[in-house]
């Protein structure tokens, strides 16, 4: 007696394998890409939160601005996907620049509390803020004087896009989908 496969087993099992793959693989891929989106909308509303209780603690004004792609520069850019500083806007200017790497804002002194160097490429991070879409102010008390949502988009668009809203008391929360900005249309 013979103690294999024959071809046409073979060719079954595969062929098995092969539709369990062809299911598999885009639910895999849509599982990672929703793990990583949430994981970013972690960090930053992580940090949202670091600023709002840092203000209250030290009765300071602190900034969240996007930066120059890993520098410790603000930049005027309305692309949060290319990172983030925050800090202590100790002269109420709502800009910093750690050009010698103290950790803290060369024209006043304040102290650089994070930074986020940037997000992987085909991530976007934008706010639907009209005014001051670069930069983000939380004042002593806590407060932002508006509220502001951010929307974080991938390659599938607005449907799969995640958010946070911060209300103008200075709390975080998830926002639904309706609420956040437009994703861009085309990301790279």
């Amino acid at each position: 007696m013979d103690k294999g496969y024959t071809l046409l087993e073979l060719l079954t099992v595969l062929a098995i394998v092969s539709i369990l793959l062809a299911i598999g693989v885009p639910a895999l891929n849509q599982l990672h890409q929703d793990n990583r989106q949430t994981a970013i909308i972690n960090e930053f509303a992580g940090h949202l939160r670091i600023a709002r209780e840092h203000a209250v603690r030290q009765h300071a004004r602190v900034m969240l601005c996007t930066q120059e792609g890993g520098s410790s520069h603000c930049s005027t850019t309305t692309h949060w996907e290319n990172g983030w500083l925050l800090f202590e806007d100790q002269n109420t200017n709502g800009t910093c620049a750690d050009d010698n790497g103290d950790g803290r804002c060369d024209d006043d002194g304040g102290r650089i509390l994070a930074s986020h160097s940037g997000l992987p490429k085909g991530l976007t991070l934008r706010t639907s803020r009209q005014s001051a879409s670069h930069a983000f102010r939380i004042s002593a008390s806590g407060t932002t004087g508006d509220n502001t949502f951010f929307g974080l988009c991938d390659r599938r668009g607005s449907a799969a896009a995640k958010g946070l809203a911060i209300i103008y008391t200075g709390r975080v929360r998830l926002a639904p989908a309706s609420d956040l900005p437009p994703c861009p249309v085309t990301i790279t």
